[in-house]
């Protein structure tokens, strides 16, 4: 186990923290696998299945909070854009429960949707914070307990095939830095 722990703990903390914190902000990043990984080798030491709980809701939250302010400063625009922003169907409510922040993370597309709407919708901020604070922790430690549960299971295939995960993460960020600068659209190819 000890050769999967490339990066001491602080350092994986951090790693941690970051990507919760970035794919929380809306980068394409996926911080679920990542949490699930770490609850994986944090199995036998308590202390940092902790740090990495606390970390995460942390992030989570500061994401939240960040989103939260931006769409009470910007309500008209996001009221007005939100359908075409996350493709809310017809019949969406209007108003979204604060509540919804407990289970909205678990659904893709939502807890940026919920916390925009709590935002715009004006939500006490105490209140905003209560919910996102408990829909972090559950959505965070569901992943790092889900590892944890895992593990036994999961840590075979670390250590047979972790060496991979550099060279996926290169051509992942690869794939979407080409994906990200194409041209788009009609007559796109002659322009610079």
């Amino acid at each position: 186990m000890d050769s999967l722990q490339p990066l001491d703990n602080t350092g994986a903390v951090l790693l941690v923290f970051l990507n919760v914190l970035l794919e929380q902000l809306g980068l394409p990043l996926p911080a679920y696998p990542t949490l699930v990984v770490s609850g994986a080798l944090a199995l036998r030491d308590p202390a940092l299945f902790a740090a990495l709980w606390g970390l995460g809701v942390l992030a989570c939250t500061l994401a939240d909070a960040s989103w939260y302010w931006a769409a009470r400063r910007y309500a008209g625009w996001i009221q007005r854009a939100r359908g075409r922003l996350f493709g809310a169907p017809r019949g969406t409510p209007r108003r979204v429960s604060a509540q919804a922040l407990l289970l909205a993370k678990f659904v893709p597309g939502a807890g940026a949707w919920v916390t925009l709407a709590a935002g715009s919708q004006a939500t006490p901020f105490g209140r905003f914070l209560k919910y996102s604070v408990a829909g972090s922790a559950l959505w965070v430690g569901s992943a790092l307990l889900l590892g944890a549960w895992l593990g036994d299971a999961l840590l075979p295939w670390l250590a047979r095939f972790g060496h991979y995960a550099a060279g996926a993460l290169l051509l992942g960020l690869g794939v979407l830095a080409v994906a990200h600068w194409q041209p788009r659209g009609p007559g796109a190819a002659g322009r610079s």
